[in-house]
């Protein structure tokens, strides 16, 4: 039942209600005349793909990290995503795996919700009792945890657009044998007309048990000149907040001072291409 209409929609993404029930032939009893499955059908091909809604940009839940990557929009608007998503895995996994499935699967080692987080997207999800969105703060509550109930679906991933003079960067130290960062940083700077921090935001991954926004480090840029020696002084408060794991891969004083550094680097890279 699940390969048939995945493979109807790779070889035809807009298939007509004949076409959806001609895919399925064979698979159900034809006496439903398989309404709520061609419903369903026609539904998904509603959750893929990029769009360009003014201030905003809204990705389908089950747009893979390769359509980011190519986007034009994502590219123009939110290349901090698309960056990050060139980082996933390997090349059949960014063909197949979708920024939704990230973020619900919450793994406090991937990358995506960091990215999130840092760009402030709203989260659409529904449920029986109707829609509603949650801020990416307040969408990862723990280990593998969301705050999506039992019975909801996301269906839209909402990013506002930055204004100028805003640089975007994610920098990460890759586990050699997984490709899942130890610890990522996504990070988004807006500069002001004086060439202070007028926004600052950072999403870490890896550190602890959810990605979480480094709160902290934001607060101590904020209003600041961005230099060097400033990033680095606010650097050193990247973990604070953050409950650090401490497991075979890392130690907790090792993800520390990843932190530390991808901080720096990412700030930094996105300092300069604000300047642009």
């Amino acid at each position: 039942m699940i390969m048939a209409p995945c493979d109807l929609l790779q070889k035809n993404p807009g298939p007509s209600a004949d076409e959806i029930r001609d895919g399925l032939e064979g698979n159900l009893c034809r006496c439903t005349g398989y309404q709520n499955i061609v419903r369903a059908v026609q539904y998904l091909r509603e959750l893929s793909g990029v769009r360009d809604v003014g201030d905003s940009v809204v990705v389908g839940p089950t747009t893979t990290y390769w359509a980011l990557m190519q986007s034009p929009v994502i590219q123009a608007s939110l290349p901090g995503l698309a960056e990050a998503a060139a980082t996933v895995g390997v090349l059949q996994v960014r063909n197949r795996g979708t920024i939704g499935g990230s973020i619900v699967h919450a793994d406090p080692a991937s990358n995506m919700p960091a990215v999130v987080l840092a760009l402030e997207a709203a989260i659409t999800a529904v449920g029986p009792v109707g829609e509603r969105t949650v801020a990416a703060a307040e969408f990862f509550v723990d280990l593998f945890t969301t705050a999506l109930r039992p019975d909801e679906v996301v269906t839209a991933i909402v990013m506002p657009k930055p204004p100028s003079r805003t640089g975007m960067a994610y920098a990460e130290f890759p586990h050699p044998a997984s490709g899942y960062p130890v610890v990522g940083v996504a990070a988004a700077i807006t500069l002001a007309a004086d060439g202070t921090a007028e926004t600052v935001r950072l999403g870490i991954t890896g550190a602890g048990p959810k990605a979480v926004r480094a709160a902290e480090v934001e607060q101590a840029l904020t209003g600041q000149v961005p230099t060097l020696e400033a990033i680095e002084r606010a650097s050193h408060r990247a973990i604070e907040g953050i409950d650090l794991s401490d497991d075979i891969f890392a130690t907790s004083e090792y993800r520390e001072h990843l932190a530390q550094v991808y901080v720096k680097r990412a700030l930094t890279s996105a300092v300069a291409r604000a300047h642009r």
